[in-house]
């Protein structure tokens, strides 16, 4: 961000609202990597939700 060729304050900005918020930062990158991305990452919580469901029950 810092060596991209734009103005101030449109990096500024954009620092502050990736920097301020944590979950549009995670949903752009995922956007950006695609469905791929999205299935490894739905599959991940379910198994930890699943796992975590499984234990308690026992």
């Amino acid at each position: 961000m810092v060596s991209a060729d734009i103005d101030p304050g449109l990096k500024a900005g954009l620092s502050g609202l990736l920097g301020a918020t944590p979950f549009l930062s995670k949903f752009i990158a995922l956007a950006v990597m695609g469905r791929p991305a999205y299935y490894f990452l739905k599959r991940t919580v379910y198994d930890r939700i699943r796992g975590k469901v499984q234990r308690e029950s026992a």
